[in-house]
This record gives C-alpha cells, structure tokens and sequence, in this order.
C-alpha cells in the first residue's frame, strides 16, 4: 500500500504520472518486441507514447514517431492491443463520450441560452443499457459486413465482444450487411473512413422478453443494465439456442458422452446425486430438432425444456435491441436522422413508437419542457402525481432525456485534446450536448442508525442505515452517504437524527437521497 495514503501527504506529481503510467501499462497490453535495435529506456518510451497516443494524447509528432519506428525496428500493435483480460482494443474513428447532466429546469434553460433562438435541437431519451459501436468493413460482393462490436471503453478505444458473447441472442437492429448502394450514400456523406462505417447507440433489453424469462423471475428496472452488461462482457453465453447448439442434433440420452452430459450439468438443467430444494427436477436429456427435451425424474414423463417452469441458470431465451443514436463522420460522431434514417435494419431512438410524444426537434424551450414533463410526470419539472410518468411505463429502461443540437460535430462538440499548464487535456462530455436526470419518486423509510467512520486518508465520514426500501426502478436502499460531521452539524440538517422518519429519492436514478417530512 502507498505509504501516503496511510499518512496522508498529498502524492507527488511525479509520483502521480508514475501510477498514470502504471494504469497505462495495466491496462493496454502491446505487441512483445523481439527485434528491438533500441536501448531499453527507448523501448520503454516508445511503448508509452503508444499507449499515450491511443488514449488520444500523442507527445510526439507523426514524423518523430516514424523515424523511430524505422531506426528501431518498433512493431506497432494497431488493433492487436488487447486489455488485461485479453479482450482486444478497438481505435474508433470517432470519440464516442458519455455526457454532461443536469437536474433542473433552470439548469436546462442556462445551456439553452448559449445557442442562437432559432436553434433547433433533437430530444431523445436517454437509455439505460449498455453502450454500443458497430463497425462494418466491405466484403468479396462490394457490401459492408458487421466486422465487430465493441463497448465504449474509454471513450476513444472501445473493448470487442468476446466471438461468442451474443451467440443465440435474438438480435434487433443490428444488420448483418449494409447493401452497396446505401454504403455509397454514406460515403458521400463523409461516413466511411478508412473503409469502415461506424454505428453507435445504446444495447437495452425489452422489459417485456425478461419479466417471466429465465433466472430473472422477479424481474425489475433496476437489472436492465446490468442484463445488457452481462450479456456484452461475457465469454460464454447461457441461453437455451446458444446451448442447444453444443450437441449435434437429434441425439439421446444414451448416445451422449460425458462431456455432453457436463454441459447440461453445468446449467442446471438436469442434476444427479443428492437433491436440494433448488435441484433440476429432470435426470436425463436429449436433443431433438435443436431443441433440449428432458425427462422428468417424478412424473417419468418427456417435455421441452422450454416449456418447463424450472430454468436452472439458463435464459429460455434473450434478446437485445441495439437502437441507434449517432454514426461516425469525419466531422466526428453525429446524431442526424436524415442519415441514421437511409440505413436499413437500425432502429435509430427518435423512430421508435415507444418514445412517442417525448422525441421530437424543435428550436421552442417550451416543447422541450414539454417532452421532460411527459417523461417524467411533472409540470414544468416539479412532480405532479396526478401525472403518469411515462419513463416508468416504457418497454425500454431509460434514465433521463438527451438534447443536442442539430448539426452537432466535432467542432461544435470540442473533444479534441488541448495543453493546460504543460499537460495534455482529453474532454470528457461534448460541451454542446446534455443530458438532463431529475430525481425519482420519493418514498418513506426510517433513519435507524447513523455511523461515523475514520478514512485511511484520516478523515470522518458519516452514513445512515435506513429501513430497507424499495425506490423507483427497483433498487433496494439501505444505506445513504451523510458526506461528514460538518454537513451533519449544519442547521438544515438538524432534523437527522436515528429513529426519525424520512423521504429517499434517487438523484441521477444512481444517488440516494433523503428529506426531511414536513408537515404534510
């Protein structure tokens, strides 16, 4: 452990590059270099201005680069730099960032005066799922083929999806091909770059598909992000299509070796030995027409086992939406619906029925008002609970609302790296664009104890144990940050105290928030 974290002391800067420079070696591993003509020390600097570089932050000049490359023989990793856990980095063509909130009407109306009146702007909403980048390549027949997937990563180099990842997953609006002639259009568009097209948009499931599928029995709001996530960032797929497709076809019980019985083990989908409650109620499996049929060990009778109401650690099925909001260009990464719309097979986000009456563009900050309202139930931002709020009823999970202007580029978006004070700055969310989080419902729970605890750094926080509760979206809360005794002593919040009772809310659908109850 940092001695100075023990103590204290404020880190050194040179101490600070040293650990920056340690993530960096951490986390982009690069080709080995077994024909190096170079001392170590350049080998080393070398290596570090790649990784700097592919975080968008070059120290040195292309042509300084080069004459290095060709003094040392330096092999380049490119796109076979891969993360510690071995799945490949992806360049992309454009940085494909997270965005700054806001959480106020009059937060909204400050940013809306930065733009000229007659400005129009895209309001979309925000989906809570799991950021996506399709990258096409042209193929033999002159059409571009889905070359990979990957996350956004860190903004400028995303992470592949493991090859089997989204193997058996019914998959919308993610084509397979975009046909010559619409590839042509896009060229002339200015979006392909370096004989690739780049998509982006947010991978979400349909709430609908996972409330009766599977392990996600008790399904709710709160686990659609992280079914997304799971389903990008594993290696192994555990749908029934995905494991049907381990065996050959129409084999029985009887036929298959060990290995195949290991297999439906594995998932839970028949067991062996002494049974516990939670055991497969099936002891034998076979395979017939790419589908599972198992044998039930009570009633001695075959059925599907997509029809069984045991699922075992299987998925019967899973599916994910891949709705777009924006294509890479050479003016950077641009949300515009008259090119989204050209493509076949996407679904871009403001054509989708579900968002009726919430995206729109427009140029009047009372339409925009008017789609936050819809949203979230409020009049004006304030919470009306006469009002439906419609980010509840929607079939897609969606945390808030984006508005961006019309025309947003790279220019306007102003992520490029720049200097402060000696030191090379990425931008982390386009300065043109927000997204604006207004708190979730509030319901009552009870403070039931409150703890003060010493940090290593030396410092007194302060927390609440709270009765669980169960707030909007689906989380249960049991626990809030105080911040420390100072905030605790203020006289607005006097009323803190143990067995008082109180509102919690979420701020940004992430951070819990309690408030005193007044008199109602």
């Amino acid at each position: 452990m940092d001695k100075n974290i023990i103590t204290g002391i404020r880190n050194s800067a040179e101490n600070i590059e040293k650990n920056k420079k340690k993530r960096r070696t951490s986390k982009f591993k690069l080709r080995e270099q077994p024909n190096f003509k170079g001392s170590k020390e350049t080998l080393i600097k070398m290596q570090d201005a790649e990784r700097l570089y592919r975080e968008g932050k070059p120290v040195m000049s292309d042509e300084e680069w080069d004459k290095l490359v060709k003094e040392t023989g330096y092999i380049e990793s490119l796109d076979e730099t891969v993360s510690p856990n071995g799945r490949l980095w992806y360049k992309m063509l454009a940085p494909l960032t997270s965005l700054n909130k806001c959480t106020s009407i009059e937060d909204l109306k400050k940013y809306r005066k930065r733009f000229p009146e007659d400005k129009k702007f895209i309001v979309s909403p925000k989906l809570d799922g799991l950021t996506f980048n399709l990258v096409y390549k042209e193929n033999e027949d002159g059409d571009f083929e889905r070359y990979m997937i990957t996350t956004r990563g860190d903004g400028i180099n995303g992470l592949a999806l493991e090859e089997n990842a989204l193997k058996g997953v019914e998959l919308y609006g993610c084509p397979e091909i975009i046909d010559r002639e619409t590839v042509n259009r896009l060229n002339k568009l200015d979006c392909v770059i370096d004989g690739k097209i780049e998509i982006r948009g947010e991978a979400v499931i349909d709430r609908n598909d996972y409330s009766k599928v599977g392990p996600e029995q008790d399904y709710n709001d709160i686990l659609a992000r992280s079914i997304a996530a799971g389903i990008f960032n594993r290696k192994t797929p555990n749908n029934l299509s995905y494991i049907s497709s381990l065996f050959p076809d129409n084999i029985e019980w009887e036929d298959m070796h060990k290995d195949y019985r290991k297999i439906l083990y594995k998932y839970g989908i028949i067991s062996k030995g002494k049974l516990k409650e939670t055991s497969s109620p099936y002891d034998k499996a076979c395979i017939r027409n790419k589908e599972i049929i198992v044998h039930n060990r009570n009633t001695n009778e075959w059925l599907a086992f997509k029809d069984s109401e045991y699922t075992g650690l299987t998925r019967k099925i899973e599916t994910l939406h891949f709705i777009s909001f924006s294509i890479a260009s050479v003016n950077g990464n641009v949300d515009d619906p008259d090119i989204l719309g050209i493509i076949p097979g996407i679904l871009y986000v403001n054509n989708i029925k579900d968002f009726e009456g919430i995206s729109k563009i427009t140029n009047d900050i009372n339409e925009i008002i008017e789609s936050i309202d819809t949203f979230y139930g409020t009049i004006n931002g304030e919470r009306d609970l006469s009002k439906v709020r419609k980010k509840n009823k929607i079939r897609f999970a969606c945390d808030g609302l984006v508005i961006k202007p019309v025309g947003s580029n790279n220019r306007t978006q102003k992520l490029d790296p720049y200097k402060k004070a000696g030191k090379i700055v990425v931008p982390r969310y386009p300065s043109d664009q927000i997204a604006i989080k207004l708190p979730t419902d509030k319901v009552k729970t009870r403070i039931k104890k409150i703890n003060y605890t010493k940090t290593k750094l030396g410092n007194i926080t302060c927390g609440a144990e709270i009765e669980p509760v169960k707030v909007e979206g689906g989380a249960i809360v049991s626990r809030v940050n105080l911040h420390n005794p100072s905030w605790l002593s203020l006289p607005e919040n006097s009323w803190i105290k143990e067995g008082v009772e109180c509102y919690l809310q979420m701020s940004m659908d992430i951070i819990p928030l309690i408030s005193e109850i007044k008199d109602e």
